[in-house]
This record gives C-alpha cells, sequence and structure tokens, in this order.
C-alpha cells in the first residue's frame, strides 16, 4: 500500500525492519517478540497513506499546516493497526 504512495518510506520501514530484526537477535529476543518487532518496525509509517503525496514528497520544507498533518501519521497508524486482531500487539510499540 505505501509503496505505491511513496516508495521513500517503502523502502525506509524495510530498512527500519531489517536493523530492528538484526539488533533484537543480538540482545536475544524471543522468535515471537522478533516476529512482533518486525511487523511494528515495517508498519510503524503506515499512517503516511493518509497523508497526500504533494506533502509526503514535496521538496522543500514543510509549512506548519503541513507538518501538523505529518505529525499525525503515527495516530493514524495505530489507529489502522488496533481493529486487526494478529496486530493488537505492536500497537504501544
Amino acid at each position: 500500500m505505501i509503496n505505491a504512495k511513496d516508495r521513500y518510506t517503502y523502502g525506509h520501514s524495510e530498512r527500519v525492519t531489517y536493523y530492528v530484526h538484526k539488533m533484537a537477535e543480538k540482545i536475544g529476543l524471543s522468535e515471537e517478540e522478533i516476529r512482533l518487532l518486525d511487523y511494528a518496525s515495517f508498519l510503524h509509517d503506515i499512517g503516511k497513506i493518509e497523508i497526500d503525496r504533494e506533502i509526503l514528497n514535496k521538496p522543500s520544507n514543510l509549512n506548519d499546516e503541513e507538518w501538523a498533518i505529518m505529525k499525525q501519521h503515527p495516530i493514524w497508524g495505530s489507529d489502522m493497526v488496533k481493529p486487526l486482531a494478529k496486530l493488537r500487539p505492536i500497537v504501544p510499540i
């Protein structure tokens, strides 16, 4: 979904997931904990699908109104994940 709207965010999420996974393995987390962190790290910016492309891909600095919109994406992402029983454990992350 996010890849269709913003390729940078998709690639960023892949990289975050890779590094979180490696760190989780390194500190000895269980497979279940790592699996949940993989989901959480990959989906951490999913709320950005609610943001207009013009704001997501703006080449210059965001104005105050645009920045206020951008800061809402974690809330929107959390709202998207909450109804999904399998992903409910990652909401606090």
